[in-house]
């Protein structure tokens, strides 16, 4: 976050689902959204992440069963939506791993376009800086001079073992 990178956006490999004209429009579309219509459709790509996850990991520890596998096939009917929105939530269910990949990553962009354009007004310099979790945690620990106090150096920590004892 100290070099105002605040996400990351995974490079899809291989053959890329969207590069046709239909995926070229559709972005377009997802620029011209309101900023509240564009967090709607934001909400509910995260929430069918959540459900897809959930499904593969629920699947996976149910397999060694004998029961058939589980699968929740679309997001549940929020009757706080409307019924439009409803709709489209349970249609990104019907998306294709490769095509919602895509999806996730135009929408990661697309919030990157948005706050860069949010920084630029606010005159926030915004840099392309690759993000390390080891390198901003050995920055701040030099900043705040912390670093000898600690008795570590923080190129020794791993970004996959957690900073806390386990329960």
């Amino acid at each position: 976050h100290g070099t105002n990178k605040h996400y990351l956006i995974p490079e899809l490999g291989g053959t890329v689902v969207g590069q046709g004209e239909p995926a070229k429009v559709a972005r377009r579309k997802m620029t011209g959204l309101s900023n509240k219509v564009f967090e709607e459709l934001a909400v509910d790509v995260y929430d069918e992440v959540d459900r897809r996850e959930t499904d593969a990991l629920w699947n996976k520890t149910e397999s060694g069963g004998s029961q058939a596998s589980v699968l929740v096939p679309f997001l549940p009917v929020n009757p706080d939506y409307s019924a439009t929105r409803n709709q489209g939530r349970q249609k990104l269910a019907r998306l294709t791993p490769q095509e919602f990949s895509a999806l996730v990553v135009d929408v990661l962009k697309e919030v990157r376009r948005r706050q860069v354009e949010i920084d630029s007004a606010r005159g926030v310099s915004t840099t392309a800086v690759k993000y390390s979790p080891s390198n901003e945690l050995s920055q701040t620990l030099t900043k705040l001079n912390l670093s000898s106090t600690l008795g570590c150096r923080a190129s020794t920590l791993s970004d996959d073992e957690p900073l806390y004892d386990s329960v």
